[in-house]
């Protein structure tokens, strides 16, 4: 296996279950859960850089938009969390 097909591999399997898009984003973010076993019951938290909560939902579809027009620019942390999943990535607000 070549060093970019690895990086490749491990890009790909750290998370896999679910795509949030725009990143940047100015007024809304998409995230798009992609098992649907573990969009039942999704906690969703967003956390600002200084880890204040700014955001939290249940989502139980496999698509939650989310408007974040209200937010301070900056650096977020989104984290999802459910019996089978605790994940963890950054959105940057513009």
């Amino acid at each position: 296996m070549t060093s970019s097909q690895f990086r490749s591999t491990l890009v790909h399997n750290v998370q896999p279950f679910y795509l949030l898009t725009p990143n940047p984003a100015n007024d809304n973010i998409r995230i798009l859960l992609k098992d649907a076993e573990i969009h039942k019951r999704v906690k969703l938290t967003i956390y600002s850089n200084d880890g204040r909560i700014v955001y939290e939902s249940i989502i139980t579809s496999n698509f939650e938009n989310i408007d974040i027009s209200g937010f301070s620019n900056g650096i977020y942390l989104v984290n999802l969390n459910s019996e089978k999943i605790n994940l963890n990535s950054k959105f940057i607000k513009q």
